[in-house]
């Protein structure tokens, strides 16, 4: 039967690599899977639908979803677990239109800082009059991860803003580390099974995003013994050099913009990890990439390639700092609005009442 009151928000379409990862979160627990085209696509578990979560990731392919236009997400009520013959108690469906990024003029807005915050930043997420063509969430998006609810911000903006119609990317931020739910905040959001750094491709758009974890070092008091970065930095290290060396040997992307994606904007801040960040800002010049969009600093500036640098090596592209935050004040948040041309990018900061603030032209290097 047709009952959507099983879902407690509208889903999330993820962008990760090539393929969408549908995200949603229900009343109960029970098996879940998604139908597309009359394709079922499940969330399992090396081959076991899981059926004793509330939070559900079904991958699907790209290619289908953005063909059919729609989806039908399912929850099968399963009362008891059996080890034999276990018996499905109720079904429940909830059916959603979906739009991919079109070819041209592509509306994207990024919601970063809003620190749990949800009808300020829905508000300026509004600036297009419609649910944007993309989304992005920037990263503390919650002001914690200290419970399920703080963990739900990233459900609920999404839900509020593109209904489950429109593709959503999700980098985390710092203030998303923190807290006895950090640990499971993979099962609320999209990732590359399991980690939140991944190359993404969406149409013409070809992107990189990237988690620099904790803005301190991981034997800082304020995080005890529960930070270990070091190795989760050096392995996106060996992720943006594989990118490299395989675009390098296959002349791929063949993307026209590119975009990177970080909470932290590591380049052009001062950060205690400039040597990473010089590797990692070596490798997005080698890619090519266009432009990086970031949040952290609760401030909006649009930085020159080249122009600022706390480390040896200099973004070849310019980096949006992209979000206004007033914690006393919520009713002051700014995000930004990203128009993806033919030939050039334009970034609007832009507030709750859609005013423009700043606007910059970004002209694309393909």
């Amino acid at each position: 039967m047709t009952d959507s009151s099983f879902l407690l928000c509208e889903p999330t379409v993820y962008a990760v690599r090539q393929h969408y990862e549908i995200v949603y979160i229900t009343a109960e627990p029970g098996a879940a899977w998604v139908l597309i085209a009359g394709k079922r696509y499940t969330d399992q578990m090396c081959g076991v639908v899981r059926s004793g979560s509330c939070t559900h990731h079904v991958r699907v392919p790209a290619g289908e979803l953005d063909l059919a236009g729609r989806y039908t997400v399912c929850l099968a009520r399963i009362p008891e677990r059996h080890s034999y013959f276990p018996k499905t108690e109720r079904l429940f469906t909830a059916e959603f239109s979906f739009r991919p990024l079109p070819a041209e003029d592509i509306r994207v807005y990024m919601l970063a800082d809003t620190h749990s915050e949800l009808q300020a930043p829905i508000a300026a997420a509004g600036y297009f009059g419609s649910c944007p063509d993309l989304l992005i969430l920037g990263g503390d998006n919650g002001n914690t991860a200290s419970n399920p609810e703080s963990v739900m911000t990233m459900a609920r903006l999404a839900a509020a803003v593109t209904h489950g119609e429109a593709p959503v990317i999700y980098m985390r931020g710092n203030h998303d580390t923190r807290g006895a739910f950090a640990e499971r905040l993979p099962d609320y959001v999209g990732t590359d099974c399991g980690k939140t750094y991944f190359p993404f491709r969406l149409g013409r758009l070809w992107g990189v995003v990237l988690d620099a974890g904790e803005d301190k070092t991981d034997d800082h008091a304020e995080y005890g013994d529960i930070a270990d970065y070091t190795a989760f930095r050096d392995a996106q290290t060996d992720m943006l050099h594989s990118l490299t060396r395989e675009a390098a040997q296959t002349c791929t992307p063949e993307a026209e913009v590119r975009l990177a994606l970080c909470h932290i904007p590591f380049g052009v801040i001062e950060t205690p990890f400039s040597e990473v960040y010089d590797r990692w800002t070596a490798e997005l010049n080698r890619l090519g990439v266009d432009l990086m969009l970031s949040g952290h600093c609760h401030r909006l500036d649009f930085v020159e390639p080249g122009s600022t640098s706390y480390g040896r090596v200099m973004p070849d592209y310019p980096v949006v700092i992209g979000s206004r935050v007033n914690r006393k004040i919520p009713e002051s948040y700014a995000g930004t609005a990203l128009i993806i041309g033919s030939d050039r990018m334009t970034v609007r900061f832009t507030d709750v009442a859609h005013r423009i603030l700043q606007e910059h032209t970004v002209p694309q290097r393909r």
